[in-house]
C-alpha cells in the first residue's frame, strides 16, 4: 500500500488595490416599530376612562338637582351639605359610577372629552393653570344648555348657574 500524501499548501488570495463597488448596496436592517406610548403630559395624566351612559348622566345630574339650596360645606359629601367634587362624586355614585373624591383625581379618573361634545351630566373642571391637572380646584356637572351644576363655595347654596369659561380645563371630562 502506498502511504497517503500530504496536501499540498495553497497560498491565501492577495487583495486587490482598488477593490470594485458591488452592483448593490448591502440592505439596511428593517428597524422594529417602537410602540406608541400611553397618552400623557408632563403630570403623568393619561386619557381616562368612561363607564357612564348618556342615561347615567341624566340619573347623575337629576340626583345633584335634588340638592339644590343645600349649603357649600367643604370636604362635604352629604347628606346636609356638600363640596364640588363631593356633590359630582355622590351623584354619579346614585347613577352607578364611582368617582374619586377630589376634584383633580377625577380629572385624572375620567374620560377627556372636548366642549363641543358635552352631554348631560359630563365634568367641567377649572384651575389656576390649564397646562397644569395639580392646579385644579373646582369641578361642575354640565347642565346642558349653556349651564352647570355646582356646589360654588362657601356662603353660595349649591345650584343651577351660566357656564363660566374663564380658567377652564383644555377638557371636559365623561365619568
Amino acid at each position: 500500500t502506498t502511504p497517503p500524501t500530504a496536501p499540498k499548501p495553497t497560498s491565501s488570495p492577495k487583495p486587490t488595490s482598488n477593490p470594485r463597488p458591488t452592483s448593490q448596496p448591502t440592505p439596511k436592517p428593517t428597524p422594529k416599530p417602537t410602540p406608541k406610548p400611553t397618552p400623557t403630559n408632563a403630570y403623568g395624566l393619561g386619557t381616562g376612562t368612561s363607564n357612564g351612559s348618556a342615561a347615567q348622566g341624566r340619573t347623575a345630574l337629576a340626583e345633584a338637582k335634588d340638592k339644590i339650596g343645600l349649603p357649600y360645606i367643604w370636604g362635604g359629601t352629604g347628606p346636609k351639605g356638600y363640596d364640588c367634587s363631593g356633590l359630582t362624586m355622590t351623584s354619579w355614585k346614585v347613577a352607578g359610577v364611582y368617582l374619586n373624591r377630589t376634584s383633580r383625581d377625577q380629572y385624572k379618573q375620567v374620560l377627556k372629552i372636548s366642549y363641543d361634545n358635552l352631554r348631560v351630566g359630563d365634568l367641567v373642571f377649572w384651575s389656576t393653570d390649564p397646562s397644569n391637572p395639580n392646579s385644579i380646584y373646582h369641578v361642575a356637572m354640565w347642565a346642558g344648555n349653556g349651564q352647570i351644576m355646582e356646589a360654588p363655595r362657601p356662603g353660595v347654596p349649591l345650584r343651577v348657574t351660566a357656564m363660566r369659561w374663564a380658567g377652564t380645563m383644555p377638557y371636559a371630562g365623561r365619568p
